[in-house]
């Protein structure tokens, strides 16, 4: 599990923490790697297997700590976690 401090980032990372698209993006990034990372992982574990193993759909699970906003933070991150279930 990966766990985001929104506002510890903030300045390093260029988030406007005001700004839904700018917490968007930065996210949606995140999330992307944590799928590829995800994906390297499985096949590395399955490189030495006899039978090709199929791929599942990874689980990953990001902590999003943010505490402006309050109720639209969640309902972007629930937003965003909808959008990568399908991956």
């Amino acid at each position: 599990m990966d766990t985001v401090y929104l506002t510890a980032v903030a300045e390093e990372e260029d988030i406007n923490l005001n700004d839904r698209m700018s917490i968007n993006s930065f996210l949606k990034r995140r999330i992307n790697d944590l799928i590829r990372d995800a994906k390297r992982e499985f096949q590395e574990r399955t490189a030495d297997a006899d039978k090709p193993i199929e791929p599942m759909l990874p689980l990953i699970r990001l902590r999003v700590s943010y505490f402006r906003g309050g109720l639209s933070c969640l309902t972007l991150l629930h937003r965003l976690t909808q959008r990568a279930f399908q991956r």
